[in-house]
Formats: structure tokens, C-alpha cells, sequence
């Protein structure tokens, strides 16, 4: 906790020293950097990977998923949510009796 205090603390330090042309200075060469040839190169080689590899398994884990909670809504409600029977009361009228304590 002390060591990242005292980071922020010379990160705050050195960024005001520095001024505006030197956030400049490093901004243009992080833009340069980015839009490199080879980083460009890693970045579609990520993207293709992702296409290939990474939808197809979030494809089938997510069919698999839709599958499993389809069975599981068939199969509640293939089930009586209550059994009851009618009886007859003395006075006549019929009630609804349930298996519940």
C-alpha cells in the first residue's frame, strides 16, 4: 500500500514537471506505437483467433446452456404443480383437498 502511495504520489510529481508537451510527446508515441505494423499484425491475428476459436466454444456452451434449461422447463411442467381430489362435504358442497399438511 506504501509502494503504490509513493508511485502516485512521484507519478504526480513527475506529470507536472513534465507539463502539457510532454503528455503530448508521449501520447503521439503511444498513437505511433498502436498503429505500428506489427502491433497491427498481433491485433488481426487476435481478432482472427477470437472468430475462429473463441465463438464456436461460446457458440456450443451457449446452445448447451439453452438446451439444458429446456429440459428442465419440460420436465416442470410435465409435472402437476399440485394434486388435489374433490370431496363431497356434509352440507353438500364440494372442497379441494391437497396431499399439504
Amino acid at each position: 500500500m506504501i509502494g503504490f502511495v509513493a508511485g502516485a504520489a512521484l507519478g504526480y510529481v513527475v506529470g507536472t514537471r513534465a507539463g502539457r508537451e510532454r503528455y503530448e510527446q508521449i501520447k503521439r508515441g503511444g498513437k505511433r506505437l498502436w498503429q505500428s505494423d506489427p502491433v497491427q499484425h498481433r491485433i488481426e491475428a487476435a481478432g482472427h483467433a477470437v472468430k475462429t476459436q473463441a465463438v464456436p466454444y461460446v457458440a456450443d456452451k451457449v446452445g448447451d446452456a439453452v438446451k439444458s434449461a429446456g429440459r428442465a422447463v419440460k420436465d416442470r411442467a410435465s409435472k402437476p404443480a399440485l394434486t388435489a381430489r374433490v370431496e363431497r362435504a356434509p352440507d353438500g358442497t364440494e372442497v379441494a383437498r391437497t396431499d399439504l399438511p
